[in-house]
């Protein structure tokens, strides 16, 4: 009988119903125990390709979060090196990043504030492959400002929880921004905020944009977003790299 696998996700399933000659299994008479004998092999080849692919994306996902706050780290350190005035903003919060935002601004003993938008609600609707509601962040707003707070000691961090169109606005008047980073996803999201903070020329002179998701999105709706809304506002900027395995990095001269 040929052999076949069934998909579950990125984990592959044995469905493996060979008989080999001169095997254990070749020699049971019996059809029945003979087909729950095949069940039970491949119930185990299953769980042992479990096991391996669960180790694999354990290990992945630490790689993906030493690189990104690796990323993070170089980016403050910076903004700090070189002076350049403002805060640091990040549009798309999940709680792990502004941890790292936090501590390395408690270390750098800094005054500056992070402000971090998310909509706590996923995404929006929109033609994207994301699904409305999906990858909403696991804190609450109330536990991400406790959180931010008990790093930095201070009360140096400001929530925005909405969506970006209302949220936007809400922004004072005397801030502007060292440090961006952009973990929105959605084309429309991305263009909005870039819009937006381009508009108001809420960034200072050799501020830094990090993408982290400029290679992740099959539209590219970052680098989209990036292109029309720097194109719009004759914005001059200089390409600082790359990091993780789909995420970029800009200053703006």
């Amino acid at each position: 009988m040929k052999r076949t696998k069934r998909k579950l996700g990125s984990y592959q399933m044995a469905n493996n119903w060979k008989i080999h000659p001169n095997s254990k299994i070749s020699r049971i008479k019996n059809p029945i125990v003979r087909f729950g004998a095949l069940c039970v092999r491949n119930m185990i080849a299953s769980c042992r390709q479990l096991k391996s692919y669960l180790r694999f994306k354990k290990f992945y996902r630490r790689l993906v979060e030493a690189e990104t706050k690796k990323a993070i780290e170089l980016a403050i350190y910076y903004i700090h090196a070189t002076r350049v005035e403002g805060d640091i903003v990040e549009f798309g919060s999940h709680g792990v990043t502004a941890k790292i935002i936090a501590t390395q601004l408690r270390l750098h003993k800094s005054k500056r504030w992070i402000h971090l938008f998310d909509s706590f609600q996923g995404y929006p609707d929109s033609d994207s492959m994301w699904q409305p509601g999906g990858a909403f962040s696991k804190k609450n707003p109330k536990q991400m400002h406790r959180r931010t707070k008990c790093i930095l000691g201070s009360e140096s961090a400001q929530i925005y929880p909405g969506w970006f169109s209302s949220t936007l606005c809400t922004i004072a008047d005397n801030i502007k921004f060292a440090m961006v980073l952009m973990d929105c996803n959605i084309y429309e999201s991305n263009y909005e905020v870039l819009d937006y903070l381009f508009q108001q020329d809420l960034l200072s002179d050799r501020a830094i944009i990090l993408f982290a998701d400029w290679w992740a999105d099959p539209g590219l709706s970052s680098q989209k977003a990036w292109s029309e809304t720097t194109e719009k506002h004759s914005i001059d900027y200089t390409p600082a790299g790359s990091y993780s395995w789909g995420s970029q990095k800009f200053i703006i001269r």
